[in-house]
């Protein structure tokens, strides 16, 4: 049974939003309770009362505690809950990001955004994966997932930084193909040439994405609002080519640190 919370400070829109997500489950055949919020503070106090929710879908506009700090103190208090929002502007769409939102979903809400919604949670429900997988004509190279950190072309091959080793894995394929394999619901493409692994990612900082191990890359002011936007789109970071990548500006250096 999928425990789903909705957080709207607007009934007309709460109540539309809750008939829409809850005929969609319908047509699904999934289980579900569907509970309504009319703010950010009620439903962290649900949380602390004992409720539980697999998903919060919450306006960004809310009166009082925003959605977006109503959702950082959600991920507090149970890391496991996955986190959407509706807005009616893109403004918060790299917050969102940081806090590993499921879904951006910019108003109005439609029946096809609420899809993409619902196809995104339950993939994140399913088993995660744990390996990388590059098939090249020769043989397939395997990575531990969560320790791949940056993918980097060089010389009309790729490198693989892997956590913890201080030399690259070379793979001999043009990284156009090493990108038609990576899923983007796992790597973002920075600029020209450069892929990080979304877990490797410590924070976005202005025009520098900073990763855990210690080196960042460059992001132009530009391009930064390109990766907002592609939070928005139905381009859902599972690659399969040829999607928008979500990228910095292709001119932006990445700069080892």
């Amino acid at each position: 049974m999928l425990q789903i919370a909705t957080c709207e400070d607007l009934e007309e829109e709460a109540n539309g939003l809750s008939a829409s997500l809850e005929a969609l489950l319908d047509k699904r055949q999934l289980p579900h309770v569907i509970s309504l919020f009319s703010s950010g503070e009620e439903l962290i106090a649900a949380l602390e009362g004992g409720l539980q929710f697999d998903l919060c879908l919450l306006d960004i506009y809310l009166a009082g505690l925003n959605g977006v700090d109503a959702a950082r103190r959600v991920k507090e208090l149970a890391p496991s809950i996955q986190v959407a929002f509706t807005t009616s502007s893109r403004e918060f769409a790299v917050e969102a990001f940081d806090l590993d939102a499921v879904y951006y979903l910019v108003k109005p809400v439609t029946e096809e955004k609420l899809r993409t919604l619902v196809e995104r949670f339950l993939r994140r429900q399913k088993k995660p994966v744990t390996k990388l997988t590059i098939t090249t004509p020769v043989k397939d190279y395997v990575f531990p997932l969560q320790r791949v950190v940056k993918i980097q072309s060089n010389n009309k091959g790729v490198d693989i930084y892997l956590h913890g080793e201080p030399q690259p894995q070379r793979i001999p394929l043009s990284f156009v193909r090493v990108e038609e394999q990576l899923d983007e619901e796992r790597f973002l493409r920075i600029s020209r040439g450069f892929i990080v692994q979304m877990d490797a990612i410590l924070r976005l900082d202005g025009d520098v994405c900073l990763l855990k191990d210690g080196t960042s890359a460059l992001i132009s002011r530009r391009e930064r609002k390109e990766i907002a936007a592609a939070t928005t789109t139905t381009c859902s970071r599972s690659h399969k080519p040829p999607p928008e990548k979500r990228r910095a500006h292709d001119d932006a250096a990445a700069v080892p640190r």
